[in-house]
């Protein structure tokens, strides 16, 4: 749906859509962690969507100088359950 698409800006747009996006019990189960310099990189696995959905996540972070992040993009993959 949103691959590439800036989907908010600023801390209060942020706080609005993960309070949203956290409403039903979402679990984040973190599979692997590299960082290098001011990059970080985390492998994840997803489950409590809404609908019963699972997905495969691959959440880049980028930090500044204060090491505070700036930005987060995500490689989204859904999962199919057979």
């Amino acid at each position: 749906c949103c691959q590439g698409k800036e989907l908010c800006r600023g801390k209060e747009a942020i706080k609005t859509r993960y309070t949203e996006r956290f409403k039903s019990p979402v679990v984040c189960q973190l599979h692997a962690r590299v960082a290098v310099g001011q990059v970080v990189v985390d492998k994840e696995h997803i489950s409590g969507l809404p609908d019963g959905k699972e997905a495969n996540v691959m959440a880049v972070y980028q930090v500044n100088d204060e090491a505070k992040i700036h930005r987060i993009q995500f490689v989204w993959q859904e999962v199919t359950k057979d």
